[in-house]
Order: C-alpha cells, then structure tokens, then sequence
C-alpha cells in the first residue's frame, strides 16, 4: 500500500458516517486506498452503523472510534470531511498538510430519532449507508489531481486585473457547488409562499457529491496553484444588498403600479396598499439590522 491515496474520513464523533466511509474504502478500494477515520471528538462506535454495514457484507465491529489528534503522526493525502461541523471545525495541521474536501452526508442517528421503529430508524441508516458506498466507489478519481503544496506554479504569470477576475468567476462557481452539496445532502426549503421539492434520489445525491468533491478538488488545485485570493463574503452586506433590492420591487405590489396591468378594484388597493407598505418596511429594517455593527 505504498502507492496508496491516503484517505482521512472526518467528521463530528467518529461513530457512523466516517466510519462506513473508512469500512466501504477497505472492502472496495484496498488497492488503491489506505482509508482512516477520526472524529472531531470520539462517541463511541454506533451499533446501528455496525449493522446495516453487516448485512452488506462489510464488518466493521473491530473498529474504534477515534479523535483526529490521535493520527496526528499520519501524513494524510485528502482529508474528506463528511459533516458541516467537521468541515468548520477540521484542524489547522490538517489542513495545512493535506487537501481538505466536504462530501456532507446526513446524519443517520438524528434522522432516526422521530423513527415510528427500529425497523424504520435503520432504514434512515441504509440509506445512507448506500449513499457513502456510491461516493466512495468513486475514489480516488474524483478527487481529482495531485495534492497541492500550496506554493502555487512559480512558471505560470497571472496579472492582478486576471487573478480578480479568475477569483470572481470561481468564486461564483464555488457558491453554486455549495447549495448543489445541500441539495445533495437533502436540503428542501419549506415556507410560506416558496416550496422546493428534493426528488433527488439516493443515487442522483450520491453521484452528485461525487461531482462536487471533484469540482471542490480542482477549484483549489486551481487556486493554490494560481495563488487565487479567498473572496469572503460579509454576510450583512449580502442581506443588506438583497433586501435593498426588494424594496423597488415589492412597490409593484401596489395599486398605483398594478394598473399597468389593468383597473384595480378600489378594495384590492384597500387591501394591499397598506400590507405592501409594511413589506417595504419590514425590509428596509432587515437591512437596517445587517448593517447594525457588532459591539467590540
């Protein structure tokens, strides 16, 4: 296993995701991948994990759950953070030594906590057992070119004017991969007048984290070798710029716009004349809120 990829599975407590990560990648890839996993904090490995694993054949029972400082002595290749927690939280160390990609997955203990039955909560762990096993037979293709050193390609020049607008584009890019991940991961937005519907199956998630911790991967091939500045994005700024945007556009709710479109009957001005003003209001205070500074 000299030549292998050197594969860290992170996440929160080392008890299920990382841990059907680590025992797919050494029943599916033992050729090509030397797995580990460690966890933020360690909880302790979860039976359910250990049996739905079973019946696919993988048996994991002799695994323990570990924090990361424990493999601090391990020179790791890619480091694949299976949770949001993980990923904010990953250790300086490893992220200075090894490329660093977030493939999130669900968590199977907090999806089965409202389950009807045991029968019903190992289902949720099935699923995402399934879920790990699509991804990691991907691996390590996906992940896409060599690990970065970090000092980028000292034969390439890139002037100012073109990094700016390298990092623009990419950057813009990068945020549409996140929500493609949330999407990915079950996200299914839910309110009053907007509704998104998920169909995604377990299959079209899987391969799409696939696709995403490729196009994560050759981002930061691209930015480290460039030397591509991170564009941070002030959250306050963003909602203050979106809720401006709304104010022009909520006043079309009102009467005095909405008889381009025909006469308005006086009780619908009645009625949304006044509830438009308070759309208008309620916005401009949001944005007031975003740009309020925060004490120290």
């Amino acid at each position: 296993m000299a030549d292998s990829t050197r594969i860290l599975f992170l996440c929160t407590g080392n008890s299920c995701r990382s841990q059907m990560a680590e025992g797919w990648a050494r029943a599916l890839k033992a050729d090509r991948i030397a797995p580990y996993s460690a966890g933020i904090e360690a909880r302790g490995l979860d039976p359910r994990a250990v049996k739905v694993m079973a019946e696919a054949g993988v048996d994991i029972s002799d695994h323990r759950s570990k924090t990361v400082d424990e493999l601090d002595s391990t020179a790791f290749d890619y480091v694949i953070t299976l949770c949001g927690h993980a990923n904010e939280t990953c250790p300086m160390w490893l992220r200075d030594s090894a490329r660093v990609i977030h493939v999130g997955f669900e968590d199977p203990p907090a999806l089965a906590k409202n389950a009807r039955d045991e029968e019903e909560a190992l289902n949720y762990y099935r699923r995402v057992r399934d879920e790990i096993r699509v991804f990691v037979e991907s691996l390590p293709e996906s992940l896409s070119g060599e690990p970065s050193s970090g000092r980028g390609h000292a034969r390439i020049r890139v002037t100012e004017p073109q990094l700016r607008s390298l990092a623009a584009t990419l950057s813009l890019l990068d945020q549409a991969i996140c929500r493609f991940d949330e999407y990915a991961a079950g996200r299914e937005t839910r309110s009053v007048l907007y509704r998104e519907q998920n169909t995604l199956s377990p299959e079209q998630r899987a391969r799409l984290r696939a696709k995403v911790a490729e196009i994560k991967a050759l981002l930061k091939q691209i930015g480290d070798d460039l030397g591509l500045p991170v564009r941070t994005q002030n959250v306050g700024a963003q909602i203050w710029g979106e809720s401006a945007g709304f104010w022009n556009m909520l006043a079309e709710m009102k009467s005095s716009r909405l008889n381009a479109y025909g006469r308005v009957d006086p009780a619908l001005a009645e009625y949304l004349d006044p509830r438009a003003e308070t759309l208008i209001a309620a916005m401009q205070e949001i944005a007031a809120i975003s740009r309020t500074q925060n004490p120290g």
